[in-house]
């Protein structure tokens, strides 16, 4: 924080710790307190010009040690009539000139009434070029070992250089699909034209007269990843490229997966997880028909709805948004705004013991709410987010006592009484950088003002530290206690920082992690995380923290960060075929897999967070759970629909 000016002449000495609010055209204010020295945007990094952020509301920063002159009762009547002054002043700036604080573009996010507009970078972030071909070469990389190895195949074994069908012997082309729009995005045109007509091909001719192309896949599809990959995939390449076979192809998937909502009828529409895509027949995880994993039935809706809105169909995203609400409607969770990850669709009520979480089983359910609602405007899904992220809040999410790090702990409960998983986060959890940090800037203008601000404490803190310390307590006490973007913003920093820490902890490979556990080290108050499970499948979330808080904030450090982890998977993970998952980050072991998601997701991301802002724009996209881009209504190819409608 920068230090207050020395006072000069007559001008009083200022306390920025009492400071009030006079008329900016008073006399009083400019023969004796001219200018306060303005303070930097602890986020965005620009200096908020406050003669000019004031001049629209006649206000502006002072102190009331400048009334020590005066009789004690003259002084308390002033401090009185300044509070109530200010008071109101603030109302009135909150309820009808939120923009005015906002002239020239300036960014005063220390003063500014952040619930109530959103707060844009304050210019477009460049692209590093450099960067984004050595991301662009991984990807040529992997997509060559693909091609040459595994062509046709769901995925790439690469150090057998061999390929693998989830639902062997058929398959879905899975790397292919998942990979398309990762190819349109970096150029690499050749190599998209070839996957798009052989992906195409499949999808729209059957092999043989009368055979069905899917009749080779065994068992039973899993709805989930069939929806954000296969489908997902689909619908991203139709929308950057165009054609209108991919939308054709898309079609094709989703009838198929529609069965696994309509296995009760009409009246309950809860999907299950697995599907036959010949028979039709769907099944829940377990073989049965009832059981349900939260994000199986959360993360269908922007697949679902944007095709209704590019393909006329209304049927899939009407389905698909029923189903979430029918889950909503259920009765009996112990945690208000949260669900549990299981329970039986044919219940009215949840089980009596539940669990709750940001990891796998629910993850991409709360990430669907809140990005629902920034593709369609659909405020229900709003008011489900907002209800999420206070609960998060409350239950979930943990500050350590040196307020550095943020992280996601489990919570079960049985009749009510609740029990930790043991301050454990997921590398799958460090996608809430990105969910909370789009949150923040995209709904906070939209959505009531936060009740709760402290986040619970790591488990061996001797006192309570509150999420503000982020925004306010580091940077001086610049932003309202009710702040949500301030709030958020901090959270989600704190989130990357943790995934970050996991992932280049000391005797690792700094490529990742699957699981850690946040402890207090010998130093009192210097917190750290241990690996509980050092296993890494080139999962994205950390990079994809990144991509966001980077487009976010411009705050260089999360480039400098995603350049790090970049070439620590360049160093330790590629092979002569591709990239292969670390079996063990602390000893090197391998797994000869290399996940569709590594190219879908992990890529993209690194490669994005190198690119300039327009490059796939957060405000006319939006990435589904693995990472493919669909345009908000108003733009792209869903520029026909107004948002909100």
């Amino acid at each position: 924080m920068e230090e207050a000016a020395q006072p000069t002449g007559n001008t009083p000495a200022t306390s920025s710790a009492v400071a009030l609010l006079v008329p900016l055209r008073s006399p009083k204010y400019k023969r004796d307190y001219g200018t306060l020295p303005v303070p930097t945007s602890p986020y965005l990094h620009e200096k908020c010009d406050l003669e000019t952020a004031v001049a629209t509301t006649g206000t502006a920063v002072t102190s009331i040690e400048g009334f020590a002159s005066n009789s004690l009762a003259t002084r308390v009547k002033k401090a009185l009539l300044l509070f109530a002054l200010t008071v109101l002043a603030f109302s009135l700036m909150r309820a009808f000139v939120p923009g005015t604080l906002h002239p020239g573009g300036s960014t005063c996010h220390w003063l500014a009434p952040s619930p109530f507009r959103p707060h844009p970078p304050p210019k477009k972030g460049a692209k590093d070029q450099e960067k984004m071909d050595y991301i662009k070469e991984m990807m040529k990389h992997a997509w060559s070992g693909y091609a040459s190895y595994a062509w046709g195949m769901d995925e790439l074994n690469p150090l057998s250089k061999t390929g693998y069908n989830w639902y062997a012997p058929g398959t879905l082309w899975q790397t292919a699909l998942d990979s398309l729009d990762t190819l349109y995005i970096m150029g690499l045109t050749e190599e998209f034209n070839d996957a798009k007509e052989a992906v195409v091909k499949y999808y729209l001719e059957d092999s043989e007269p009368g055979v069905d192309r899917f009749s080779k896949l065994s068992g039973k599809v899993s709805l989930f990843e069939t929806n954000i990959r296969i489908l997902g995939g689909l619908l991203s390449a139709y929308e950057l490229d165009g054609d209108d076979r991919l939308l054709k192809s898309a079609e094709v998937v989703a009838d198929r997966l529609l069965k696994s909502f309509l296995w009760h009828g009409d009246d309950l529409l809860i999907p299950l997880n697995n599907v036959n895509f010949t028979s039709g027949e769907a099944t829940d995880y377990m073989g049965g028909k009832s059981a349900v994993i939260l994000a199986q039935t959360g993360t269908m809706v922007l697949e679902f709805q944007y095709l209704s809105d590019v393909s006329g169909n209304k049927t899939y995203g009407r389905i698909a948004e029923v189903a979430e609400h029918q889950t909503y409607a259920i009765q009996g969770s112990h945690i208000k705004g949260l669900l549990p990850m299981y329970f039986s669709a044919l219940e009215k009520t949840f089980p009596k013991a539940q669990s709750f979480g940001l990891g796998a089983q629910s993850d991409s359910h709360y990430e669907y709410l809140l990005k629902y609602w920034v593709a369609t405007g659909n405020k229900k899904f709003l008011q489900y987010y907002d209800q999420a992220v206070n609960a998060f809040v409350i239950h979930l999410i943990q500050e350590t006592v040196d307020g550095k790090y943020v992280y996601f702990d489990d919570l079960h409960t049985v009749d009510g009484n609740k029990t930790s998983q043991g301050h454990r986060y997921h590398h799958l959890s460090c996608f809430a950088a990105g969910m909370l940090g789009m949150g923040a800037v995209k709904s906070c203008p939209h959505r009531p003002r936060p009740r709760h601000l402290h986040v619970r404490p790591g488990p061996l803190a001797q006192k309570r530290p509150s999420i503000m310390s982020w925004a306010a307590g580091r940077h001086g006490p610049r932003h309202p206690p009710h702040d949500c973007l301030h709030r958020e913003l901090a959270i989600a920093a704190g989130i990357a920082e943790a995934c970050y820490a996991a992932s280049t902890a000391p005797g690792a490979l700094g490529v990742g992690f699957e699981e850690a556990t946040m402890v207090e080290t010998e130093l009192a108050g210097v917190w750290k995380p241990i690996l509980n499970n050092p296993f890494y499948i080139l999962r994205p979330e950390t990079v994809e923290g990144f991509f966001y808080m980077w487009r976010l904030t411009h705050d260089p450090k999360w480039r400098e960060k995603g350049w790090e982890m970049a070439q620590n998977m360049n160093k330790h993970c590629r092979d002569d075929a591709g990239f292969h998952d670390i079996r063990n980050v602390l000893d090197g072991s391998t797994v000869d897999r290399m996940e569709s998601f590594f190219l879908s997701e992990t890529l993209k991301y690194l490669y994005l967070l190198f690119a300039d802002d327009d490059t796939i724009s957060l405000d006319k996209y939006v990435f589904n759970t693995e990472a493919h881009p669909y345009s908000i209504r108003g733009h792209g190819k869903r520029a026909h629909l107004k948002w909100g409608a």
